[in-house]
């Protein structure tokens, strides 16, 4: 049987057209050659997706054992860092226009001094790997995979994870509706560092807070006064202080922390509980049966 013969039968069984080329040469034809490349091309970058994921894997996971190594002498001394996520702002009448998100909330890490260093690196790392100069958001990575990536890490280390939350449609906690937001900040600041501190079991707490204008009202008015009060209230003692800056001493601290609140972010938002889970994150929604009305 004649060559030319086969691909016509072929093509014509895939409900196609025979060209001159196949049933005078035997080759492929030119549509045939764009599809066999275009599937090459896929072919070659699924494999240069999964090389890359896997040396992505196996760098972050290196880095955070060498720090894991390196954990200091035990001591006294817990570290708290806690990022916001989303806007206190109320949901408007459909008449005007709608808060952007659902719900408000805070992600926490409580990270053992001697620790801190396995904490840090995962941000660090990321940056390295990418080879990002700026601050390093968990927004920015368009990958679920490397988003799931750097939890596990996270899950890794000793850091404890928390996601504290108002949903903002139902069962709002005392004090939402009827204070503003820099008021519904630091109340609900207050009320979850009251929660997370008598889960730290540590003499000295230290909680840096991701920079916002709503804590220099002034500062002195919403963060030393809380220190103050979460200090008596405790019987410990309690420094809180804002960070975030590049040169500041906790910045990669609160980019690693950034993914804590994209964690909880994913989930009360949109119910992928991927980030949570890996990271083994705590979250606690706060309803109707709490207050977080300012003192």
């Amino acid at each position: 049987m004649a060559r030319g013969w086969e691909n016509t039968e072929r093509i014509k069984e895939r409900g196609g057209v025979a060209s001159p080329a196949d049933d005078n040469s035997g080759t492929a034809s030119k549509n045939e050659k764009n599809v066999m490349l275009k599937d090459a091309k896929q072919s070659t970058d699924r494999r240069s997706t999964n090389i890359s994921t896997e040396c992505s894997r196996k760098f972050m996971l290196d880095a955070v054992s060498r720090a894991l190594k390196k954990a200091g002498e035990d001591n006294d001394n817990m570290l708290i860092f806690v990022d916001e996520v989303n806007d206190p702002g109320k949901v408007l009448t459909k008449r005007k226009k709608k808060s952007a998100t659902k719900t408000f909330g805070y992600g926490v890490a409580m990270v053992k001094d001697t620790d801190q260093g396995s904490f840090k690196t995962i941000s660090e790392s990321w940056k390295t790997l990418k080879g990002i100069d700026g601050e390093f958001k968990l927004r920015d990575i368009k990958d679920v995979e490397d988003k799931v990536l750097i939890a596990e890490c996270i899950g890794l280390t000793e850091t404890k994870t928390f996601g504290y939350y108002i949903d903002k449609t139902e069962d709002v906690p005392e004090g939402f509706e009827d204070q503003g937001g820099t008021d519904v900040m630091i109340g609900m600041l207050h009320k979850m560092l009251d929660m997370v501190i008598s889960d730290a079991r540590s003499e000295n707490v230290t909680v840096v807070v991701d920079d916002h204008s709503s804590y220099h009202d002034g500062e002195a008015d919403s963060v030393r006064a809380l220190s103050k009060l979460l200090s008596t209230d405790h019987n410990r003692n309690v420094s809180i202080r804002t960070g975030g800056k590049k040169n500041d001493e906790y910045s990669l601290h609160l980019q690693t922390t950034d993914a804590v609140s994209h964690a909880l972010h994913r989930k009360v938002e949109f119910g992928y509980s991927d980030m949570a889970d890996a990271m083994k994150q705590i979250i606690i929604k706060l309803d109707k049966g709490y207050n977080i009305r300012r003192r």
